[in-house]
């Protein structure tokens, strides 16, 4: 299955560990991670160069990556520290391409989880709150009982 991956860059790199953990579960899996960049901070510098070299940095990589969400069977979603590109592809995958978002947040992460994520009743938007201990079980669970075919 091809998943795109969305964490926080530009709003912080607290729980880039885990992003990139996550990452690794999902491969191990078999499936395909289309935006493993913004887990790892090598891939993310290459693709920031490409961007600069573009010459329209910000219209690239929003380009870019609704192009691998709209080749996505689902996301996944760090969302332990807030960010709005990250809130955006959520949206952009649940309510215009109606793909299933599974959302994470590390049960110790400070401040409040968003009441949008958390709180939202759709069936294409799941939440679920995560520690070092149950990570793969969480993806595991919530890999089978939200993506049942890709787009729906």
């Amino acid at each position: 299955m091809n998943i795109y991956f969305a964490g926080s860059i530009t709003g912080g790199r607290d729980f880039e560990k885990y992003q990139h953990k996550i990452v690794y579960i999902l491969k191990s899996f078999g499936h395909k991670v289309l935006s493993e960049h913004v887990s790892n901070f090598e891939l993310q510098k290459k693709f920031r160069a490409k961007a600069t070299k573009s010459g329209k940095f910000f219209k690239y990589i929003s380009g870019h990556d609704k192009k691998l969400i709209y080749k996505a069977d689902a996301i996944v979603a760090e969302c332990s520290q807030g960010s709005l590109g990250t809130g955006f592809e959520i949206c952009y995958g649940a309510y215009v391409l109606k793909i299933p978002v599974i959302c994470l947040r590390f049960e110790k992460a400070p401040g409040i989880a968003s009441s949008t994520i958390f709180g939202d009743d759709s069936k294409l938007i799941r939440a679920f709150l995560y520690n070092d201990k149950n990570l793969e079980e969480i993806l595991q669970k919530a890999l089978k009982s939200s993506i049942k075919g890709g787009r729906r």
